[in-house]
């Protein structure tokens, strides 16, 4: 199987909302929140003004969450403008040894024992080789939905050693 592609923007934010939120930010949102919600119970708690201290801790969490999703918004800006390996066109080939990926710059092969997961997220297909690399197959570049399903149970076979690695999401 042989496919040419180049990755979109809607395709990256689509990884990356699945995986930083699911991996990365979502466990420090949620720990963050906690955190300050308690500062601020404890606050209104034992304070007098406790009207000012409401309004001021919900103020500050508004203004802390925005900052949060401008500073992903600028990230997931800089990684498409400024990162050669996210950018340009590629072709994915998958063979029974390896998975191939070719670039204009670069050429990768991967052993099929090299992948660690396999995932779905809305927009794409997820390699997982290693803890730091993945590769992204757009959904889009399948004609049909019963070719997708042909691509899935293709990697399905492939990657037999335990059921923890095939994930599915969304």
């Amino acid at each position: 199987m042989k496919y040419s592609y180049t990755l979109s923007t809607g395709v990256i934010a689509d990884f990356n909302r699945f995986h930083w939120f699911r991996y990365f930010l979502r466990p420090r949102y949620i720990w963050t929140a906690v955190l300050l919600l308690l500062f601020a119970g404890v606050n209104i708690w034992f304070s007098d003004r406790k009207l000012y201290w409401t309004v001021s801790c919900l103020m500050f969490l508004a203004i802390f969450f925005f900052v949060y999703w401008i500073q992903y918004r600028i990230d997931l800006w800089k990684s498409l403008k400024h990162d050669p390996v996210l950018s340009g066109e590629r072709t994915f080939e998958m063979t029974n040894e390896s998975i191939r990926i070719i670039r204009n710059t670069s050429n990768a092969t991967y052993k099929w024992n090299r992948i660690t997961r396999f995932g779905e997220s809305g927009l794409s297909y997820l390699f997982y080789i290693g803890w730091g690399h993945v590769i992204i197959v757009p959904k889009s570049i399948f004609s049909s939905e019963e070719e997708q399903h042909a691509f899935v149970d293709y990697v399905k076979n492939r990657i037999r050693k335990s059921p923890k690695m095939l994930v599915k999401t969304y």
